[in-house]
């Protein structure tokens, strides 16, 4: 590894890490957070309505409505802004135009959104079934799933980045 390359590994660390602290500390004013957390919250317990899970929405808690009375609070963590901050890091820091950053944050925060969702809603099932394997899918697998996101996201993103746009000509 050369002086140059040496030097674009630390200017990325340091945009990320700054950027990542930045949203950080934004996603962490009460306000913002509480908004976040109440909108995941709806729009999961909505969700769940939709695709049959009988659920009711008490606050930020998610109870399922069978018998087993599964009760679920929603906080900053369950929101999936904190993989999605990191993939944002990594894009700002990335050296590449400004769209292909807003088109790589658009679509990543869509997938990380879409992702989210589904892992709220199998881990709500999955909790009215078994506390066990709850904790098991909500710990190793999801966090896990969510690491891999970001990183394959982000290798994704470079190699689309550096594909030449294709322009598009218009004969008068």
């Amino acid at each position: 590894m050369d002086k140059s390359e040496s030097k674009d590994i630390l200017k990325f660390s340091i945009i990320a890490t700054s950027v990542i602290v930045i949203l950080v500390l934004l996603f962490s004013i009460n306000i913002i957070e509480n908004a976040l957390i109440s909108f995941t919250a709806k729009s999961t317990n909505a969700l769940l309505n939709l695709f049959g899970v009988r659920t009711s929405l008490r606050g930020n808690t998610i109870a399922l409505l069978s018998g087993t009375q599964t009760k679920l609070q929603i906080i900053p963590d369950c929101t999936g802004i904190y993989p999605f901050i990191i993939m944002v890091g990594f894009i700002l820091a990335y050296p590449s135009k400004l769209k292909n950053k807003l088109l790589g944050i658009l679509f990543g925060g869509i997938l990380s959104l879409l992702v989210n969702y589904i892992r709220l809603i199998t881990l709500i099932v999955v909790a009215e079934k078994s506390y066990d394997t709850f904790q098991y899918l909500h710990i190793f697998i999801w966090q896990t799933t969510f690491i891999i996101l970001v990183i394959f996201y982000f290798l994704w993103w470079i190699n689309w980045s550096k594909k030449p746009q294709k322009k598009i000509k218009a004969k008068i």
